[in-house]
Parts: structure tokens; C-alpha cells; sequence
């Protein structure tokens, strides 16, 4: 398969793909070993397109483990075999197979011979991770989040995530909350070529609405109805 099937792939930073695929092709009896046999007691949680089994695998070589031993991970087995299944597994594959990002759950292989099409991820214990491997679907705090990275970008004129910059500043979201957490600092998270010509309280509120839409827990940020009316608050103010 080819980069022509995803066409998506040429919008995302060279630097955050590899040409190929680079995954581990796991065996049936690997998957077995590292679950305990799928057991029952290791499910991690059950959606639509199947059930995820927690798992253990040495960190180095991926070599199945034993419980409790390694690194853990999250095998995702989908329901039966079927052509969706097997489209479903080839395009997650081809996909996130490509890209090395902290923010995008990393695929570290898939089994070839389970008739169930089983994918294998590294174990984030996050809610967001969790729902998306139990569905697939985003839900709308993922839109609100997606929203405060933007007032976020266009208030501190920097990319969400870049490389190049020096450690501590890699991570946008990660800089900002600890200016944000010292008032008398937050004048430095404004864009440097705004040269302070901007009008200070809508601004700060802006700041503040960006912080509140990225909140780690999607419980804890703010609702689309809030948006909307700090939104109308700020225009009001110029």
C-alpha cells in the first residue's frame, strides 16, 4: 500500500513520519502469552469494533511477558474476521505505523495470523486514549480541545508542537500552563511580534478560555455553551 491510499499522510511534517511502516509483526502465540490467553480478566474494555485486552511485553525487543512483568500494552482485537475488519486493521496499520508524534497513540504492531485482525498499542493510561480504542469516535471535548489549541496558536503566535524548539518549549500546551500559572509572567505568552500593541484584558481572557479548553481531563473543560458566551464577552470588550 501506498501513500496514495492515504492521502491525509502528505499533510502531516515529514519529521513526524517514516517512509514505511516500522512495526512489530507479532505471532498468535505471542499475543496469547502476553494476555494470558485474551483472559477474560485482562479486558481492558469492549466497543463496537471489539474488545482490548491488557498485555505485557519486554520494552526492548517486544518479546511477550509474563503479567505484571515489562511494559505494559493494550491489544485491540476486533469481533470477528471480515473485509471491513481487515480494511479497518490495514488502514491503522499503514497509518499510524507512519508517525512518531507524543500526542498520537503509538502503534507498536499487529498480528498476522489471529483471524480477529489484532493491533497492538502502547498503554497510555489516559480517558481519551481509552475511548478511542473502545469506539473510535471523537467526542465534542476533543473539539473544544482542538478549539484551545487554536486561541492558543494565534495568541502566542507558536506551532503546537515543535521539535526544533529548546526543551521546555517543545510541548505548546506545556510552556503556556506554566506561564499561565504565574500572572506576572503571562505577558510572555504573547506573541513577541505583537510588540504589547494588543488590548491587555481580552488577551488575558483569551489566555484563560485556551487553558480552560485544554484541560488534560476532558471533564474539566469548559463546555461549548461557555465558549460561546466568553467568546461574545471578548468581542464586546473591543
Amino acid at each position: 500500500m501506498g501513500d496514495n491510499m492515504f492521502p491525509h499522510m502528505k499533510e502531516v511534517p515529514a519529521h513526524f513520519r517514516s517512509p514505511t511502516p516500522n512495526l512489530k509483526i507479532f505471532k498468535l502465540s505471542d499475543l496469547k502469552k502476553a494476555t494470558n490467553d485474551f483472559s477474560p480478566n485482562l479486558i481492558l474494555g469492549e466497543g463496537g469494533s471489539g474488545k482490548v485486552f491488557f498485555g505485557w511485553v519486554e520494552e526492548n525487543t517486544l518479546a511477550p511477558s509474563k503479567q505484571g512483568v515489562g511494559m505494559v500494552v493494550a491489544v485491540k482485537r476486533l469481533k470477528k474476521k471480515s473485509s471491513k475488519g481487515s480494511t479497518e486493521c490495514k488502514t491503522e496499520v499503514n497509518f499510524l505505523g507512519r508517525l512518531a508524534h507524543p500526542n498520537i497513540i503509538r502503534l507498536l504492531g499487529y498480528c498476522k495470523d489471529d483471524p480477529f485482525h489484532s493491533l497492538v498499542y502502547k498503554y497510555m493510561p489516559n480517558k481519551s486514549f481509552d475511548c478511542f480504542l473502545f469506539s473510535g469516535h471523537l467526542s465534542t471535548k476533543c473539539d473544544i480541545y482542538a478549539l484551545g489549541m487554536v486561541l492558543l496558536e494565534t495568541i502566542t503566535g507558536q506551532k503546537a508542537m515543535d521539535l526544533l524548539r529548546r526543551v521546555g518549549k517543545k510541548k505548546l500546551p506545556k510552556w503556556a500552563a506554566r506561564i499561565e500559572s504565574n500572572k506576572r509572567n503571562r505577558k510572555k505568552k504573547m506573541d513577541p511580534r505583537l510588540e504589547g500593541m494588543y488590548p491587555q484584558e481580552s488577551a488575558s481572557k483569551c489566555s484563560e478560555l485556551a487553558s480552560r479548553c485544554i484541560a488534560n481531563n476532558p471533564k474539566h473543560r469548559t463546555s461549548g455553551e461557555e465558549v460561546l458566551l466568553c467568546l461574545e464577552q471578548i468581542y464586546a470588550l473591543d
